[in-house]
């Protein structure tokens, strides 16, 4: 049975609680927790979407980065390939479809962001995030 909304965000703080306190990240900002719970963690200009997709039984997580004029969103294992955190696809796990499943799927996630983290907000975050062909949005467009 997929996890529940709020054993999600209990995982999530349990998971990356550690992490984002070591790397400043503020959070977890949760949202939408009928349909798409998420959970978010941010520092500066480079935020962390992690959701549970609760129809497919699976972990969705986004990378975003804030630049002067525009906004970039990938999915985090694209953007660990484009740092050169892991070579290619399939390496971490997004299965969620019951409690140990989420656990280690959010442990993968969790290592991804702590070795992509340092390179993101040390002022490469543009360069990695084009490389990871990540989309362009315009906000006040």
């Amino acid at each position: 049975m997929v996890p529940s909304a709020e054993s999600f965000c209990d995982e999530v703080r349990t998971t990356l609680g550690p992490l984002a306190r070591e790397a400043g990240l503020e959070g977890p900002e949760v949202s939408s927790l009928e349909y798409l719970p998420t959970a978010s963690y941010k520092q500066g200009a480079v935020r962390y979407d992690i959701s549970l997709d609760p129809s497919e039984g699976q972990l969705v997580s986004t990378v975003t980065a804030t630049l002067e004029r525009s906004v970039l969103t990938a999915e985090l294992e694209q953007v660990a390939i484009a740092a050169g955190i892991t070579e290619a696809r399939g390496r971490i796990s997004f299965s969620a479809r019951n409690l140990r499943q989420l656990r280690n799927s959010l442990l993968g996630h969790a290592q991804y962001i702590s070795l992509l983290h340092p390179r993101l907000v040390g002022g490469g975050s543009e360069e990695v995030m084009r490389r990871a062909d990540a989309s362009e949005s315009f906000p006040g467009r």
